[in-house]
């Protein structure tokens, strides 16, 4: 979120309507990402990548075998989409893109190729990082995994 700051005072310096444009979505992905990590933390205990890697292992194998498990398939649907907003408004995607043409077209060059060739990808980066940690969850809920009969 420090990004944030600085990136919003960079786009302040030449636009106001855009610069509060990037602000208000940034402050939304803020909050998302804080109530899926405060959901984490309530059912984990950790705020640890290892732990948490290890609660939703451990879920999905329990998930696989029929077994009550700690995140339901709605939390674990929740935690994704939560951060899925987050990391999507830091990489412009739609539609969580609104903020970036303004942004983009209206700062110096210099500030335009910091925000595509850095901020944007740390959205990218962090969405990749949270799918490592509950992507098999996610998969053996929603997608592939499932159709393979038990």
């Amino acid at each position: 979120e420090i990004m944030t700051f600085g990136s919003f005072m960079m786009v302040l310096k030449y636009n106001r309507e855009a610069s509060l444009k990037y602000f208000v979505l940034s402050v939304i992905g803020a909050y998302a990402m804080l109530i899926a990590i405060g959901i984490i933390y309530a059912k984990v205990g950790s705020f640890s990548f290892i732990e948490v890697y290890r609660a939703f292992s451990q879920d999905a194998a329990l998930a696989a075998v029929g077994s009550s498990t700690i995140f339901s398939k709605g939390e674990i649907a929740l935690i994704f989409g939560l951060f899925l907003v987050a990391f999507g408004v830091k990489a412009g995607m739609f539609p969580l893109h609104v903020w970036a043409p303004d942004a983009y077209s209206e700062t110096n060059q210099s500030y335009t190729a910091m925000f595509s060739g850095v901020l944007s990808k740390t959205g990218v980066y962090g969405f990749i990082l949270i799918y490592m940690l509950i992507g098999y969850r996610l998969l053996y809920e929603f997608g592939t995994i499932r159709t393979v009969p038990k």
